[in-house]
């Protein structure tokens, strides 16, 4: 049982969200980010840029307003 170590799920990989010192503008990806495109404050917050090798679309995360 010792040797199995982890499942392998401690990638430090972030392809969305805010990590780090929150430098915008980010690149983020996911279906969720389209939803948040839509509307007032999530156009002015979010662009489309396309789609990675996989097919994930991927969005330009401006921030919020009061980081701009």
């Amino acid at each position: 049982m010792s040797g199995k170590g982890s499942s392998g799920n401690n990638s430090s990989s972030n392809t969305g969200g805010n990590s780090g010192g929150n430098s915008y503008p980010q690149v983020v990806s996911g279906h969720q980010y389209h939803q948040y495109s839509q509307g007032n404050y999530g156009s002015e917050r979010y662009s489309y840029i396309g789609k990675d090798d996989s097919g994930t679309p991927e969005f330009v995360d401006y921030g919020p307003k009061s980081s701009r």
